[in-house]
């Protein structure tokens, strides 16, 4: 039953940010400033007491997984659709894979047959969804990749996941209150009302920085990096779902099939490490 609830958690991950995506492009349309937004949503209140060495490596962690991801992110939804923007988190998948192969944090043993379905089911994420975004789209899923390489690594030295949570919202709300002074200087971006922006604010600042980062946190602390990777493909299923729905988006044949290879490739890299795993 454990072993199953790191799957229902991350499932449950990926409905948490594809509910995000939609009604981030709603606020967005409605003039929320982006880097408002990410200071807003990560402000806590508890810090727990932490070394200088690893302060500075959760330091790093929230600069690659929420300053840079989230604000350039945020910048390329404005100018796209949530669909569009969520087809290329395909990559993610087969980055943070090579990331972790490099770094050593992942084996891969090609003549074998797990390691081949690895190699394929990566492939899969990568070719199941073949629309073109925004650079500024791909350049955030870049840096989202690094952080679950960062996390991996953090959550060694660090294993209170809630005080980890907490240090990572703090230190992006400072690094994104650094960037307002350069981009966001309009007092009227700060005005906060009870209206959709407010409500947006509210559900990620609680289900995304402190239900989402915790259960990836967690699985990532005993799953690894690449586990948590895989899941992110069914976040484009999610949010074209969701748009078909909020924004009458049309779902073409080809993104059903891409839909489909994207579950085939996730399962193919999930039953290879399942029965490496095994082997152990």
């Amino acid at each position: 039953m454990e072993g199953c609830s790191y799957y229902l958690a991350m499932v449950l991950v990926q409905l948490i940010y594809g509910g995000s995506n939609i009604l981030i492009k709603f606020s967005l349309a409605e003039g929320l400033n982006p880097i408002v937004f990410v200071v807003y949503r990560g402000m806590r209140k508890q810090r727990p007491s932490l070394s200088f060495s690893v302060a500075a490596k959760i330091f790093v962690l929230a600069l690659f997984g929420t300053t840079i991801y989230l604000n350039v992110y945020y910048a390329g939804l404005a100018d796209t659709s949530p669909t569009v923007a969520c087809a290329l988190s395909n990559v993610i998948p087969s980055l943070t894979f090579l990331m972790a192969v490099l770094l050593g944090l992942e084996k891969l043993k090609i003549r074998t047959a797990r390691g081949q379905d690895k190699v394929a089911g990566t492939l899969f994420c990568i070719g199941g969804k073949l629309d073109q975004g925004a650079f500024l789209i791909l350049t955030s899923h870049i840096a989202w990749s690094a952080w679950l390489i960062v996390q991996a690594v953090v959550s060694k030295v660090y294993t209170a996941r809630l005080s980890l949570t907490t240090m990572i919202c703090f230190f992006a709300s400072l690094q994104s209150s650094f960037l307002d002074l350069f981009f966001a200087r309009n007092p009227i971006s700060w005005r906060l009302e009870w209206n959709l922006q407010l409500s947006t604010i509210a559900y990620c600042g609680v289900a995304i920085s402190a239900l989402a980062y915790y259960l990836q946190t967690w699985c990532i602390s005993y799953k690894g990096p690449v586990f948590a990777a895989m899941f992110i493909p069914l976040q484009v299923i999610i949010v074209a779902l969701f748009s078909a729905i909020s924004f009458a988006e049309r779902l073409h044949f080809g993104s059903l099939i891409g839909a489909f290879l994207i579950i085939v490739g996730l399962y193919c890299v999930l039953w290879g490490k399942k029965e490496r795993q095994s082997c152990c």
